[in-house]
């Protein structure tokens, strides 16, 4: 079980950084990290012990890419939206946060 836990937190911390971010990474779709890298959104954000910081807590956002209708908490370059709400816990660990209905320009 803690390797499992030790390879998470590797992969976790592999796709951090926008700047290291590799091609292949363009096509991964809802998964959790610890940054959001360019041209993508998130559509949840946890605050979470030892997973993203070693020695405590920060936050963890579950990764999307940007499509028509998706309800994210971030709106990419290149996308607007039709429609917000606040939403309890899901963009915001501790309370009330918008999301947004995303749609291309």
């Amino acid at each position: 079980m803690l390797a499992i836990a030790a390879g998470l937190t590797m992969f976790l911390g592999g796709i951090a950084s926008p700047a290291t971010a590799q091609s292949s990474d363009v096509e991964m779709n809802r998964i959790w990290a610890c940054s959001v890298p360019s041209g993508k959104t998130y559509v949840k954000r946890d605050w979470v012990l030892n997973q993203c910081n070693p020695t405590g807590y920060a936050f963890l956002y579950l990764v999307e890419n940007p499509r028509d209708g998706l309800w994210a908490c971030t709106i990419p370059s290149g996308w607007t939206y039709s429609e917000m709400i606040a939403e309890n816990r899901v963009c915001n660990p501790f309370g009330y946060q918008t999301s947004y209905r995303l749609r291309r320009w």
